[in-house]
């Protein structure tokens, strides 16, 4: 956890230079579609799985729209889809979470070229394990904390630190087990 939140201090920072170095602008420059790619580090936890779990990594893809609500704040909503990540619980064992899809809303704050937010929404996944007969299904609410920062005019890069809690269901699962997970993420995007 304190190497994540470190990469993303890091992240933050460098951002921060990037925006900084460029013209001020207010919330309009936000206004509109976009959509990237991006890349994750994930790093699950399991109730009840007494076995410390490292952390993966996988890409995805995400799209969606901000709109400018005066000067300064942007409000939107976003769809995001991740390939499968691989964590290895022992040599012979791994956890994939396959194909994570989230929906969330952003609300934010914009200074000059960087747009400080916050997220919230719904994410699902089906969670497997080498060699076990069933496949697991986990849903539940994904929220985070972000900086993004525009480059050109239709360019952004962004980092996020996002934390999902989410109910696991199916196979010999006890019912109200949760698999939570943190993740660093990090994006560019092109604004149309």
């Amino acid at each position: 956890m304190q190497k994540i939140l470190k990469t993303f201090g890091l992240a933050t920072a460098c951002s921060l230079t990037l925006a900084t170095a460029s013209l001020a602008q207010d919330a309009l420059q936000w206004q509109g579609f976009y959509g990237g790619l991006q890349a994750n580090s994930i790093s699950p936890e399991i109730d009840g799985l007494f076995i410390p779990l490292g952390s993966g990594q996988s890409v995805g893809v995400f799209g969606g729209y901000n709109h400018a609500v005066g000067d300064h704040f942007v409000i939107g909503g976003e769809l995001n889809y991740n390939s499968d990540t691989s964590i290895e619980i022992t040599p012979a064992v791994d956890l994939t979470l396959e194909g994570l899809l989230t929906i969330r809303a952003r609300a934010g704050y914009a200074i000059g070229n960087a747009l400080f937010y916050g997220s919230l929404g719904y994410a699902q996944t089906d969670v497997s394990l080498t060699g076990a007969p069933f496949t697991l299904e986990a849903d539940g609410a994904i929220f985070g904390l972000g900086v993004e920062a525009m480059l050109t005019s239709n360019i952004s890069a962004r980092i996020e630190y996002i934390r999902s809690d989410m109910d696991l269901s199916g196979g010999p699962i006890p019912p109200g087990t949760n698999v939570n997970a943190d993740s660093v993420t990090m994006g560019i995007a092109y604004h149309f």
